[in-house]
């Protein structure tokens, strides 16, 4: 079965607007060219997608993302797998890659992480606002968290991320430390104290940072605080660069644009002003309102 929910646009301008997302049974061969960029997730079975000449297996735990115009095709295995997938336009989608260290032009990413089905929740999120009303705001929010958790994760000038797979009770830990963090981005980066509530030590839980997502806990931690904090500057433009950083538990405005420039490689002024520019500029359609669209 194919679910498919898809915007009709109703002139209404966003930095980051819905074209389609859904989820599908993959059981037989289909090439695809779209004008759009998309995330594609594998979060059942087994399979393989060509790109470019190139064949990639998809997995559990492979997302994809594919900028606009890129030829690829899916191949049927022996048994069906399962793909989840968001489509999308706007200027920060055009811009955000930059922001992460990836040159134009923008090619295919494949990440594989067994460990974080996150990408293919968020696109189930996805799916669950659009049959609500004025719901634009808050997908094009959801959809902001879909691209960044694919771009904090890869790493610039490498085709894929296979972690080194840590012990299963290890694999709990950073996954209750990122869900720590996500709880607690508006105080302090203190690690010291989530190593404390995880009851191991800051040493050890760095090393598991490490081992699964090749950075420390602090950067970690921080990067989320950042990736909320674009989110911030893009959708209460009204909100100082002050407020945005005492909201994100930082000491001062100037500690914020600090880390936000090592981060992002802009300053968080220059990052509102590029946004709001591009935004006069975009023609992308509205994510107001969908049609739902299944097939057997």
């Amino acid at each position: 079965m194919n679910v498919r929910v898809s915007s009709r646009g109703s002139g209404r301008k966003l930095p980051i607007a819905l074209y389609d997302a859904g989820y599908q049974k993959v059981r037989e061969d289909e090439r695809c060219l779209w004008p759009f960029y998309q995330i594609v997730v594998c979060y059942q079975g087994k399979g393989n997608i060509r790109i470019g000449g190139e064949r990639h297996e998809l997995a559990p735990g492979t997302a994809i993302f594919l900028p606009p115009g890129t030829e690829h095709e899916y191949e049927a295995g022996t048994e069906p797998y399962y793909l989840s997938w968001v489509s999308f336009l706007g200027p920060i989608a055009e811009s955000l890659p930059s922001y992460y260290g990836l040159a134009e032009p923008l090619r295919p990413l494949v990440l594989r992480d067994a460990h974080h089905p996150d990408l293919h929740l968020q696109i189930m999120s996805v799916m669950e606002y659009v049959d609500l009303s004025d719901s634009a705001e808050r997908i094009s929010v959801l959809l902001y968290g879909v691209y960044t958790s694919f771009l904090l994760r890869f790493s610039p000038g490498r085709d894929s991320i296979e972690p080194e797979t840590p012990p299963a009770p290890a694999n709990r830990k950073i996954d209750e430390a990122v869900q720590w963090m996500r709880g607690h981005l508006h105080e302090p980066a203190d690690v010291s104290r989530l190593a404390g509530t995880l009851d191991i030590s800051r040493q050890h839980l760095n090393r598991l940072f490490q081992m699964r997502y090749g950075t420390t806990t602090k950067d970690f931690y921080l990067k989320l605080k950042i990736l909320q904090a674009q989110k911030d500057l893009v959708h209460f433009p009204e909100a100082d660069v002050k407020a945005v950083a005492e909201a994100l538990g930082f000491v001062n405005a100037s500690h914020f644009s600090r880390v936000f420039r090592h981060v992002t490689g802009v300053s968080p002024t220059r990052f509102r002003a590029a946004d709001s520019g591009a935004r006069g500029r975009d023609e992308a359609g509205s994510a107001a309102d969908f049609r739902i669209e299944t097939s057997q």
